[in-house]
């Protein structure tokens, strides 16, 4: 069962941003590609290793490079243009449209 709860980051002004709780684990969640944007961008400052749980399908592990914004993916190296990797994560069209409600993300550690 998902237990939906507001989080409060600093100098985040979007409430799509919200922290979630599922297999008795805590998550950030992000409806928007912009919001994950925004979360990286506010959270890190010498990089950042995460989870992405997607809707359906299995969780993928990457870091997030703030200086440069690029986004590695563990398992095989490959690296994102943080847009790109926006787009990625949340399964965007050739137009730049969205086919997922959200993105959850968990950081290692």
């Amino acid at each position: 069962m998902v237990r939906d709860m507001p989080v409060h980051i600093t100098h985040d002004k979007s409430p799509e941003i919200q922290l979630v709780q599922r297999d008795n684990r805590e998550f950030i969640r992000c409806r928007t590609p912009e919001n994950l944007r925004e979360f990286l961008a506010g959270s890190v400052h010498v990089g950042l290793n995460f989870s992405a749980h997607p809707i359906a399908g299995e969780p993928e592990r990457f870091h997030y490079d703030p200086g440069n914004e690029i986004v590695t993916q563990k398992n095989d190296g490959r690296s994102f243009e943080l847009k790109e990797f926006l787009c990625y994560a949340f399964q965007c069209d050739i137009e730049g449209y969205s086919h997922t409600e959200y993105v959850d993300i968990a950081p290692d550690g």
